[in-house]
């Protein structure tokens, strides 16, 4: 999506899907990973998790299901040694102590502004179903800002590599109401 002002640079791109929680047995779920390029320092990057209940259902998470997130920078390993993306600086939690994300029940996702020159931000979500009830999706929600001047060439260049993707098997736990 592009910003309503043409002055304002913004690129939102296609939502996706991280997760599809259905199924009605507690205990059900599993842990996504996903990526989020920053390919040029000069942006501010928005990373939202957002929880679409199934229709006719309200939003907000409720408290049954169990979700928690690690966010970190990532940087290509240039070293000639192993290459790859390697983990350089926690944004939110840690991997081995990831934070629970279920608020209070009243909000239905996680939102963050990132200003970073890392290469990436690798997520990590884990979401559990512990009751029967609030079925939906998780969706990885992102927006791309310039903090500073961009010239609308550059602009044009850049916007092909902000492209967030899911770097794993989505959780898709089957049942009735997809």
């Amino acid at each position: 999506m592009q910003s309503y002002d043409p002055r304002v640079k913004r690129w939102d791109p296609p939502a996706i899907m991280l997760a599809a929680l259905f199924g009605g047995v507690a205990g059900n779920g599993g842990t996504v990973d996903f990526a989020v390029p920053i390919p040029d320092s000069r942006l501010r990057v928005k990373v939202t998790l957002l929880w679409v209940p199934a229709d006719g259902l309200a939003y907000g998470l409720g408290f049954d299901q169990a979700q928690t997130l690690w966010l970190a920078e990532r940087e290509e390993d240039r070293s000639g040694r192993r290459g790859g993306m390697a983990p350089v600086a926690n944004l939110f939690g840690t991997s081995s102590a990831p934070v629970s994300i279920a608020g209070d029940g009243s909000v239905s996702g996680f939102s963050r502004e990132f200003n970073s020159a890392a290469d990436e931000i690798f997520g990590r979500l884990t979401a559990t179903k512990t009751g029967n009830g609030n079925i939906g999706r998780w969706m990885l929600q992102t927006r791309y800002q310039p903090d500073t001047f961009i010239s609308d060439c550059e602009w044009e260049l850049i916007k092909p590599y902000c492209s967030p993707a899911a770097r794993s098997d989505i959780i898709n736990v089957p049942g009735t109401g997809q």
